[in-house]
């Protein structure tokens, strides 16, 4: 059975259908009367301009322009009838192979639109290289990903153009915008007349250096947005003025001191200080290391390769610094000029309620607190949704989410999806509960009997339900006599709710009217919708939209605590605190049991605690990812590591 590689820039891929287009240059030229190939089924246009008819077709060997590759091509099919006397220009690969992991390099040079080098090899059965095309100057310009059917899995197909082809070692075509003289090569050595061959002195390792997408030189540093993938969208001329910027990917170019093919070791070198994994991060996530192993590799027949693709990747931490080295086979080291250094980078677009006046007026705090832990945060232009005040169950939620989306559609955020983070401003977030409450009364003989909104066993103070949407506070009020006679129901009307001195909007008694009941002892028994919880910010699961209240108990919640909660719930996004299916679980985690929802952090507070949610916690906590926002505007030490390790590839 026949089997054929691809083999490019150190990537190898077995194919599962490789097709090689054969092209002959003609053009049209009404001008020659002469040397008319007579036109028939057997021969189609690739590219035609305009209509034409069989009379308007004339022949001549094509002369391409710089430009052209194979858009003036004509492909002869199966059966041919007529005699071709012109020169064959080689032509397209197609081919296909088991889509990877590591498949981005392909879609990387598509789009970067760049001349690559390579080979075919083809081996007929368990033989040796039966066969072997190779291939220069070469641009992809064509990338198609199928979807797996049945046990099959998902396929990657290629269409190559080649300005050089060479078949066995000896067929060879080329076209005119070529740019590689495969025939400069040195000699080895030069004959003497008997035959001997003198050798030359050995090949030299010049330099290695890195490199941009434009094959140019990086000769300082260059900040690499490892989380980014590759796509000119992220190009903004600002912080990433290259493609080559984007991804954990990176390029280099080795070059020796003359033509010929020569062996060499490249490792790539981290920085002292660059984060470290532990085995059990690279074991949950493969995606935690960089390319830690010296790696063998040869030059091209000019003494000179550019090493792309997955062969050196970088981590996807923060702050981390690599830069390359090259040893030749006489110990000749080299170390590239140019470094990287790793970064990260989100945007965020800001959707603000109509109607609500206590709107943070930036974001400062928030950006400075991200970008000192490895995430530059850049913001978009700011949409507006309709006020909604409060969001509080699953249907509030669900509209809430409806109009975020809605708003954001015509956004540029949708382009910067899935690394773009939606922060939307809302009103209220408060939960809904239900409560009783009591107050002992002598009836009548009572003109009114004041009930506190307080839990029976707990005496815990809660809010009544007040102002916040449809529904009302009340929802029944008895009064229940002690000698066993019936229950008398006391109407809303009869019932006044009262606020606290300082908080106009935060009711937590009512005066009961009780003047027309009989004049016995007995209780007073109220059942009341209450503020169960009031939230000050929350980050939406399977979103990437976090919701930051702008009021908090019927009073406005100041542009820097705001800031905090943006801190504290874009924490949450990014997988703070980490509970160690990521980075490693940080020693000050707790979880719901022992606390507030979600997962958090108790630095400052003396570990082994039952529960951290205490008023003595809250005043103690030392970390933004603490579960109530206020005190705290940065992450603890701990938060801060595990964010700078954070696997942000797949975004938010």
């Amino acid at each position: 059975m026949m089997k054929a590689k691809l083999i490019i820039a150190g990537e190898e891929r077995w194919l599962t259908n490789f097709h090689y287009e054969y092209f002959f240059p003609i053009e049209t030229n009404p001008d020659l009367n002469g040397g008319r190939l007579p036109l028939s089924e057997s021969f189609e246009p690739v590219v035609a301009s305009g209509e034409a008819t069989d009379n308007e077709w004339f022949f001549k060997p094509v002369q391409f322009r710089p430009v052209e590759t194979f858009d003036s091509l004509i492909r002869p099919n199966d059966g041919i009838d007529g005699s071709i006397r012109h020169q064959m220009a080689g032509g397209l690969f197609n081919l296909s192979f088991a889509s990877s992991e590591q498949d981005e390099f392909f879609l990387e040079w598509l789009m970067l639109g760049t001349m690559k080098e390579g080979k075919f090899e083809i081996y007929n059965g368990d033989d040796d290289h039966f066969m072997k095309i190779e291939f220069w100057d070469c641009y992809c310009v064509g990338f198609h990903e199928a979807m797996a059917l049945g046990s099959s899995p998902m396929e990657i197909s290629l269409r190559l153009s080649p300005a050089i082809t060479r078949n066995r070692n000896v067929v060879e075509h080329e076209k005119n915008w070529k740019v590689t003289d495969i025939h400069g090569e040195w000699k080895a050595g030069a004959v003497g007349a008997t035959g001997a061959v003198a050798e030359e002195v050995a090949a030299k390792l010049v330099s290695v250096e890195l490199i941009d997408s434009n094959n140019q030189d990086i000769q300082a540093g260059v900040v690499q947005y490892v989380n980014l993938p590759t796509n000119s969208t992220y190009v903004n001329g600002q912080e990433i003025q290259d493609m080559g910027q984007l991804g954990q990917n990176i390029r280099c170019k080795v070059v020796f001191d003359k033509p010929g093919v020569h062996n060499f070791k490249l490792k790539l070198e981290p920085g002292s200080n660059n984060l470290a994994y532990s085995q059990a991060e690279i074991t949950r996530n493969a995606n935690f290391k960089y390319q830690d192993q010296e790696l063998s590799l040869t030059t091209n027949s000019n003494g000179e390769i550019i090493v792309e693709g997955s062969r050196l990747f970088v981590s996807p931490a923060a702050g981390d610094i690599f830069s390359v080295s090259a040893t030749d086979d006489n110990g000749t080291k080299r170390m590239s000029n140019g470094f990287v250094e790793t970064e990260r980078l989100l945007h965020y677009v800001e959707v603000k309620m109509n109607n609500l006046n206590s709107i943070a007026s930036n974001l400062n705090p928030f950006v400075r607190e991200f970008r000192s832990n490895g995430v530059i945060l850049k913001d978009l232009p700011s949409v507006n949704m309709p006020h909604l005040k409060n969001i509080g169950n699953d249907a509030d939620r669900n509209t809430f989410v409806q109009n975020v989306q809605t708003a954001i559609a015509n956004s540029p955020a949708v382009n910067y999806s899935p690394h773009c983070v939606t922060i939307a401003y809302t009103d209220h977030l408060a939960v809904k509960g239900v409560i009783d409450a009591g107050a002992i009364s002598r009836g009548g003989g009572d003109r009114t009997v004041n009930v506190k909104i307080e839990h029976e066993r707990t005496y815990k103070e809660f809010a009544l339900w007040h102002n916040l949407d449809g529904d009302d506070w009340f929802i029944s009020c008895v009064f229940k006599p002690t000698d066993g006679s019936p229950d008398i129901s006391i109407g809303k009307d009869k019932c006044t709710p009262r606020a606290k001195v300082d908080n106009a909007g935060f009711f937590n008694n009512v005066d009961v009217d009780v003047r027309g009941l009989p004049m016995i002892a007995g209780k007073i028994e109220m059942e009341v919708h209450v503020v169960e919880r009031m939230r000050g910010g929350i980050s939406l699961h399977n979103s990437n939209i976090v919701a930051i209240g702008t009021r908090f108990e019927w009073k406005d919640i100041s542009p820097n605590l705001q800031n905090i909660i943006a801190i504290h719930e874009v924490g949450h996004q990014l997988g703070m605190a980490s509970d160690g299916s990521g980075p490693d679980k940080i020693p000050t985690y707790y979880n719901n049991s022992q606390g507030h929802v979600g997962s958090h952090c108790h630095f400052g507070i003396p570990a082994g605690q039952a529960r951290y949610d205490s008023m003595a916690d809250r005043e103690r906590s030392r970390c933004v990812m603490y579960g109530v926002a206020g005190r705290q505007r940065s992450f603890c030490r701990h938060c801060a590591e595990a964010l700078k390790k954070a696997d942000l590839k797949s975004g938010v």
